[in-house]
């Protein structure tokens, strides 16, 4: 095991829990979509579950600008069901009204389908984080770091790409006030969630360098291992050997047998 190795691993490690990060702090703000309504100064940020809104008055005193922005306070979108404020008995319901202003801060199926796919790529990064630690031990662990990465990636991507198109539809992208319409901007959010999309994908290429160099390692060591094993179990091959005569004593032998029956006579 070479030190690149460890360093692909570590790499690994820290872009992924980076690339988690991002997901959670995406979902954790609600500035997914940003619209400055100027006729009531204040800003409403939309979110995937929350939905926040501040003052911001702008100004001319005293020879300069200024600009005051009040504290942000926030609404869930799960506190009230649309029964519980709007009388259905009702053909008319002010929108200034709070039963009015629920109706802008319910559930929205572009909003809950991104909540549950960030939801699912972090759990995948979870899940690939801690199967990643038996690499060392098992390295069919790389195969499956690798294929969570994948799905992080492909879930990263889906909440990014799918949130764009929905977010610039007539519908979502425009909010009409009492004189104006104003347009809701794609807020830091969106940008938490694409810099995430960015790193799984980095930890994916990643993960494709470690799946190939741990399984490279793990091949060789079996190979190394099964040729161990046969040279082992293999019989020792013992060969006779002939004793060999060399050409001088073999003539030295049949002089002197020559002699000795030279010898008798």
């Amino acid at each position: 095991m070479n030190i690149a190795n460890y360093a692909l691993l570590v790499a690994g490690w820290v872009l992924m829990g980076i690339a988690i990060i991002w997901s959670i702090a995406s979902v954790a703000s609600p500035a997914w979509q940003v619209v400055d309504l100027r006729e009531y100064q204040t800003i409403h940020y939309h979110g995937l579950w929350q939905d926040c809104a501040r003052t911001s008055k702008t100004g001319y005193y005293a020879g300069s600008d200024y600009q005051q922005e009040g504290a942000l306070h926030c609404t869930y979108k799960f506190d009230y069901s649309p029964g519980q404020l709007v009388n259905p008995d009702r053909l008319y319901v002010d929108e200034n009204s709070p039963a009015g202003e629920n109706q802008y801060h319910t559930w929205n199926t572009y909003q809950v389908v991104p909540l549950v796919f960030i939801m699912l790529s972090v759990i995948c990064g979870i899940i690939a984080l801690i199967v990643s630690c038996g690499i060392l031990r098992y390295p069919i662990c790389a195969i499956i770091f690798t294929i969570m990465s994948f799905i992080s990636l492909v879930l990263s991507f889906a909440v990014v790409s799918s949130f764009f198109i929905v977010a610039h539809r007539g519908e979502n992208r425009f909010i009409k006030g009492v004189v104006g319409t104003y347009e809701a901007l794609l807020g830091r959010a969106y940008y938490f969630e694409l810099v995430s999309c960015i790193f799984f994908l980095l930890t994916f290429l990643c993960s494709l360098f470690i799946a190939y160099r741990f399984k490279s390692n793990d091949d060789a060591s079996s190979r190394r291992r099964i040729l161990g094993s046969s040279q082992l179990d293999t019989a020792p091959n013992f060969i006779k050997v002939q004793p060999v005569t060399l050409s001088s004593e073999r003539d030295y032998s049949s002089s002197n047998v020559f002699h000795g029956y030279e010898s008798k006579f």
